[in-house]
């Protein structure tokens, strides 16, 4: 029990990382991202091995540097890997599977918050190998006093872009920086 706690514990900080990456969507030094602490609190948590899953439940927090995601609930799932490297052909000891990251599906009052970035949804999930998050439920970002809003937003991390269907923008011109410009994803 003590072994599948430390495994999910390195697991928490994999996934973490990957949500900080696609809120900033740029790529920011691994490195000095590793010596960076993360915490993840909620009321309860529940891993669900023979599906491949971690539950969150209830007031879920995860912070990271100067991001902040807050949701009613969190599912991570996981897919099965086979490791052939050659340390793991000699060593057939009996080993578990490894597993990665697939999906991590935040739901309810979702927000998460980056300097003066903040984004809400009803429900965000990441797709590990599409690098996209996608935000349902009344999505809403803003910077300043700009905004965007729609019924569906995609974010292509990998690619730097963003799609939002049946979107509405409001641009406030005064709280413009003039020599910055405008991107409320970045």
């Amino acid at each position: 029990m003590l072994r599948l706690l430390l495994k999910s514990r390195l697991l928490f900080i994999l996934i973490v990382f990957l949500l900080y990456n696609s809120v900033n969507a740029k790529e920011p030094s691994r490195k000095d991202d590793e010596d960076k602490p993360i915490v993840i609190t909620s009321q309860r948590m529940t891993a669900i091995n023979e599906q491949n899953k971690l539950i969150f439940e209830r007031d879920v927090i995860v912070k990271k540097d100067d991001m902040t995601l807050y949701a009613d609930k969190m599912e991570i799932l996981f897919v099965k890997v086979k490791d052939a490297g050659l340390a793991d052909i000699a060593d057939d000891s009996g080993k578990e599977d490894k597993r990665n990251i697939s999906t991590i599906k935040a739901m309810g009052n979702v927000k998460i918050v980056s300097g003066e970035k903040t984004a809400t949804a009803d429900e965000a999930v990441y797709y590990k190998d599409e690098e996209k998050v996608v935000l349902t439920g009344e999505p809403k970002a803003w910077e300043k006093g700009d905004m965007v809003t729609g019924t569906k937003m995609t974010i292509y991390i990998k690619e730097d872009r963003s799609i939002v269907e049946g979107s509405k923008v409001i641009v406030n011109p005064q709280k413009k920086d003039k020599k910055k410009g405008f991107s409320i994803f970045k």
